[in-house]
């Protein structure tokens, strides 16, 4: 996942056709403070991203997103002719309090990355790194996001789709190597460029956002106001039907151990 891959290649194309240079002509502010949320998949980004905005952190959005035509639109709607206007018009639209801050999963942050974004302007940033203790409930999440369009509670929820969802045992092992596979990539791009994340869980953002946001106000020296807003639009969208598929998931796992177990007692190896 970290090496220059076809699909990295395919990412970096389309990117290019978004503007008429890549020059990265445009200077931080000074006295501007910068930070990165570095996630994976279904792990509370969007909530964090929520708290950094309503507590004057910046608008932590994923504004590097290529998929669904996120990033292409926004560079139509400022007018940008080169990347470093992009940057520019990012830092104006979404900075407050003087913090700009981005949140992005490895597939949005690498091509950021080949055409030198990190090092022009992030070099100097605070990384934090979200991610999940339980795996497989982030893999089932994403997999039912994935399978129903509905990931956040800002959305629609098609009931229909819930209903008619399949269980898919090989879909969720699929989800779970990718899920491995992007974190893999950021723990080799922190180990490369020497950046220690603050590192955070969805489960204690979840369970304790204040305590959470407290980690952070440390981690970036910064103020916040005496009351900091914990309650935004965002809320887990957990429902029976992840318990249903993890349990499923659980079982035939178990299932398929046992079936190996006993093929080799019936087939030992000859010493």
């Amino acid at each position: 996942m970290f090496e220059i891959d076809d699909a990295t290649r395919r990412t970096c194309s389309v990117v290019r056709q978004y503007f008429e240079s890549m020059e990265l002509d445009y200077d931080l502010p000074k006295g501007l403070s910068t930070a990165m949320i570095c996630m994976t998949p279904r792990s509370g980004s969007t909530y964090l991203g929520s708290l950094f905005r309503e507590n004057g952190l910046g608008d932590a959005k994923e504004h590097l997103r290529v998929a669904g035509n996120q990033m292409r639109d926004f560079v139509k709607q400022c007018g940008a002719k080169s990347y470093g206007d992009f940057i520019r018009a990012l830092v104006e639209g979404y900075s407050s309090s003087n913090y700009f801050s981005i949140k992005a999963d490895w597939l949005q942050f690498r091509p950021f990355y080949h055409f030198g974004g990190f090092q022009k302007y992030f070099q100097n940033a605070k990384f934090i790194y979200l991610s999940r203790k339980d795996i497989l409930s982030q893999a089932i999440s994403h997999f039912i996001a994935g399978q129903t369009g509905y990931g956040h509670t800002t959305q629609t929820k098609d009931s229909n789709k819930f209903e008619l969802l399949q269980f898919d045992y090989k879909g969720i092992l699929a989800e779970i190597s990718e899920i491995q596979s992007r974190a893999k990539a950021w723990e080799m791009f922190f180990s490369l460029e020497r950046i220690d994340p603050l590192r955070l869980y969805y489960e204690d953002l979840r369970d304790n956002p204040a305590g959470t946001l407290t980690q952070i106000v440390a981690f970036l020296n910064v103020e916040l106001p005496k009351v900091p807003t914990l309650d935004t639009e965002y809320r887990s969208v957990e429902t029976h039907l992840n318990h249903e598929l993890r349990q499923k998931f659980i079982g035939q796992f178990r299932r398929e151990q046992l079936e190996v177990g006993r093929h080799q007692s019936n087939n030992p190896t000859k010493s």
